[in-house]
Protein backbone atom coordinates (compact mmCIF):
# COMPACT_ATOMS: atom_id res chain seq x y z
CA UNK A 1 0.00 0.00 0.00
CA UNK A 2 1.48 3.11 -0.67
CA UNK A 3 2.08 6.15 2.08
CA UNK A 4 -0.98 8.16 0.03
CA UNK A 5 -3.51 5.18 0.48
CA UNK A 6 -1.93 4.66 4.42
CA UNK A 7 -2.27 8.37 5.09
CA UNK A 8 -6.13 8.19 3.55
CA UNK A 9 -7.04 4.87 5.70
CA UNK A 10 -5.13 6.40 8.94
CA UNK A 11 -7.25 9.83 8.63
CA UNK A 12 -10.40 7.66 7.72
CA UNK A 13 -9.95 5.69 10.90
CA UNK A 14 -9.06 8.52 12.76
CA UNK A 15 -11.82 10.16 11.44
CA UNK A 16 -14.34 7.05 12.21
CA UNK A 17 -13.31 7.92 15.89
CA UNK A 18 -13.42 11.13 16.25
CA UNK A 19 -17.27 11.29 14.93
CA UNK A 20 -17.93 7.79 16.92
CA UNK A 21 -16.89 9.88 20.22
CA UNK A 22 -18.23 13.71 19.17
CA UNK A 23 -21.09 12.75 16.59
CA UNK A 24 -22.25 14.44 13.49
CA UNK A 25 -23.67 17.53 14.67
CA UNK A 26 -22.34 21.02 14.21
CA UNK A 27 -19.27 18.92 12.99
CA UNK A 28 -17.24 20.89 10.60
CA UNK A 29 -13.70 20.22 8.81
CA UNK A 30 -11.74 22.53 10.76
CA UNK A 31 -13.16 21.28 13.77
CA UNK A 32 -12.56 17.76 12.74
CA UNK A 33 -9.08 18.49 11.42
CA UNK A 34 -7.79 19.97 14.92
CA UNK A 35 -9.60 16.66 16.65
CA UNK A 36 -7.31 14.18 14.99
CA UNK A 37 -4.51 16.29 14.42
CA UNK A 38 -4.60 17.11 10.75
CA UNK A 39 -5.25 20.07 8.56
CA UNK A 40 -8.26 21.15 6.47
CA UNK A 41 -6.20 20.67 3.62
CA UNK A 42 -4.69 17.32 4.70
CA UNK A 43 -8.58 16.41 4.70
CA UNK A 44 -9.31 18.54 1.54
CA UNK A 45 -7.04 16.64 -0.53
CA UNK A 46 -7.85 13.36 0.42
CA UNK A 47 -11.29 12.97 0.53
CA UNK A 48 -12.58 16.28 -1.49
CA UNK A 49 -15.01 17.71 1.12
CA UNK A 50 -16.13 17.24 4.25
CA UNK A 51 -19.32 16.05 3.04
CA UNK A 52 -17.48 13.39 1.20
CA UNK A 53 -15.42 12.35 4.79
CA UNK A 54 -18.63 11.88 6.42
CA UNK A 55 -20.03 9.68 4.04
CA UNK A 56 -17.00 7.70 3.79
CA UNK A 57 -16.48 7.30 7.99
CA UNK A 58 -20.27 6.41 8.56
CA UNK A 59 -19.56 3.51 5.70
CA UNK A 60 -16.43 2.21 7.80
CA UNK A 61 -18.45 2.83 10.87
CA UNK A 62 -21.07 0.59 9.71
CA UNK A 63 -19.11 -1.68 7.86
CA UNK A 64 -16.82 -2.68 11.04
CA UNK A 65 -19.26 -2.99 13.55
CA UNK A 66 -21.76 -4.50 11.86
CA UNK A 67 -24.64 -5.53 14.18
CA UNK A 68 -25.95 -8.09 11.63
CA UNK A 69 -22.79 -10.66 12.28
CA UNK A 70 -23.55 -10.28 15.76
CA UNK A 71 -26.91 -10.47 16.05
CA UNK A 72 -27.01 -13.70 14.02
CA UNK A 73 -24.90 -15.34 16.60
CA UNK A 74 -27.32 -14.96 19.13
CA UNK A 75 -30.48 -15.71 16.76
CA UNK A 76 -28.92 -18.78 16.00
CA UNK A 77 -28.59 -20.49 19.51
CA UNK A 78 -30.44 -23.43 20.82
CA UNK A 79 -32.83 -21.30 22.89
CA UNK A 80 -36.58 -20.59 22.33
CA UNK A 81 -37.29 -18.32 19.59
CA UNK A 82 -38.40 -15.56 22.12
CA UNK A 83 -35.83 -15.71 24.11
CA UNK A 84 -32.92 -15.71 21.15
CA UNK A 85 -34.95 -12.40 20.08
CA UNK A 86 -35.07 -10.83 23.69
CA UNK A 87 -31.16 -11.59 23.57
CA UNK A 88 -30.59 -9.85 20.24
CA UNK A 89 -32.24 -6.85 21.80
CA UNK A 90 -30.50 -6.85 25.04
CA UNK A 91 -27.33 -6.82 23.04
CA UNK A 92 -28.78 -3.83 20.42
CA UNK A 93 -29.56 -2.14 23.93
CA UNK A 94 -26.48 -2.14 25.27
CA UNK A 95 -24.86 0.54 26.29
CA UNK A 96 -21.79 0.00 24.23
CA UNK A 97 -24.02 0.34 20.99
CA UNK A 98 -25.55 3.55 21.82
CA UNK A 99 -22.79 5.74 19.42
CA UNK A 100 -23.37 3.14 16.35
CA UNK A 101 -27.12 3.86 16.91
CA UNK A 102 -26.42 7.58 16.91
CA UNK A 103 -24.36 7.20 13.21
CA UNK A 104 -26.62 4.57 12.05
CA UNK A 105 -29.67 6.68 12.44
CA UNK A 106 -27.79 9.66 11.28
CA UNK A 107 -27.07 7.83 7.83
CA UNK A 108 -30.51 7.27 8.01
CA UNK A 109 -31.49 10.81 7.63
CA UNK A 110 -29.30 11.54 5.35
CA UNK A 111 -30.18 9.08 2.90
CA UNK A 112 -34.12 9.42 3.42
CA UNK A 113 -33.36 13.17 2.15
CA UNK A 114 -30.73 11.97 -0.79
CA UNK A 115 -31.71 8.36 -1.64
CA UNK A 116 -30.10 8.44 -5.19
CA UNK A 117 -26.78 8.84 -3.38
CA UNK A 118 -27.43 6.80 0.01
CA UNK A 119 -29.20 3.85 -2.25
CA UNK A 120 -26.74 1.06 -1.31
CA UNK A 121 -26.88 2.16 2.43
CA UNK A 122 -30.33 2.11 2.26
CA UNK A 123 -30.98 -1.65 0.58
CA UNK A 124 -28.75 -2.84 3.06
CA UNK A 125 -30.95 -1.30 5.33
CA UNK A 126 -33.80 -3.12 3.65
CA UNK A 127 -32.17 -6.07 3.59
CA UNK A 128 -30.39 -6.37 7.34
CA UNK A 129 -32.14 -6.80 9.95
CA UNK A 130 -35.49 -7.87 8.69
CA UNK A 131 -32.94 -10.79 6.57
CA UNK A 132 -31.87 -12.06 9.51
CA UNK A 133 -35.13 -11.99 11.74
CA UNK A 134 -36.55 -13.73 8.64
CA UNK A 135 -34.20 -16.26 8.74
CA UNK A 136 -34.48 -17.46 12.33
CA UNK A 137 -38.49 -17.45 12.02
CA UNK A 138 -38.53 -19.49 8.93
CA UNK A 139 -35.74 -21.94 10.95
CA UNK A 140 -38.61 -22.02 13.88
CA UNK A 141 -41.12 -22.82 11.46
CA UNK A 142 -43.08 -19.48 12.03
CA UNK A 143 -45.68 -18.97 9.24
CA UNK A 144 -45.82 -15.79 7.36
CA UNK A 145 -42.12 -15.06 8.45
CA UNK A 146 -41.26 -12.37 5.70
CA UNK A 147 -44.63 -10.12 7.34
CA UNK A 148 -43.56 -10.52 10.80
CA UNK A 149 -39.33 -10.19 10.45
CA UNK A 150 -40.53 -6.48 8.95
CA UNK A 151 -42.98 -5.77 12.33
CA UNK A 152 -40.09 -7.12 14.52
CA UNK A 153 -37.48 -5.19 12.67
CA UNK A 154 -40.11 -2.27 13.13
CA UNK A 155 -40.02 -2.61 16.56
CA UNK A 156 -36.28 -2.79 17.35
CA UNK A 157 -36.05 0.61 15.55
CA UNK A 158 -38.95 2.14 16.95
CA UNK A 159 -37.15 0.64 20.71
CA UNK A 160 -33.98 1.87 19.07
CA UNK A 161 -34.92 5.43 18.93
CA UNK A 162 -36.66 5.48 21.95
CA UNK A 163 -33.12 4.45 23.30
CA UNK A 164 -31.75 6.88 21.78
CA UNK A 165 -34.29 9.58 23.48
CA UNK A 166 -33.47 8.44 27.05
CA UNK A 167 -36.29 5.95 27.72
CA UNK A 168 -35.00 3.14 30.39
CA UNK A 169 -33.52 0.05 29.14
CA UNK A 170 -35.33 -2.30 31.17
CA UNK A 171 -38.31 -0.44 30.22
CA UNK A 172 -37.87 -1.27 26.53
CA UNK A 173 -37.04 -4.63 27.19
CA UNK A 174 -39.99 -5.53 28.95
CA UNK A 175 -41.51 -3.24 25.59
CA UNK A 176 -39.66 -5.55 23.94
CA UNK A 177 -40.59 -8.20 25.13
CA UNK A 178 -44.23 -7.95 25.05
CA UNK A 179 -44.54 -6.77 21.41
CA UNK A 180 -42.57 -10.15 20.08
CA UNK A 181 -44.96 -12.35 21.99
CA UNK A 182 -48.01 -10.18 20.78
CA UNK A 183 -46.61 -10.43 17.24
CA UNK A 184 -45.63 -14.58 17.75
CA UNK A 185 -48.98 -14.70 19.47
CA UNK A 186 -47.33 -16.00 22.53
CA UNK A 187 -48.82 -15.83 25.80
CA UNK A 188 -46.74 -13.44 28.78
Amino acid sequence: MSSGRVAKATLLLNAEKYILQHGLLDLTLTGLAAGIGSNRRMLLYHFGSLDELVRASIGGILERRDLTKQLAALLSTDEGLIARLDNAWAHLADPSQEAWHRIFFAQVGLAVEDPETHASFLERSRAGFPGLIETTLVSASVEDARSLALSISAVWSGLELALLAGEAREDLAEAHHRSVCALLGENL
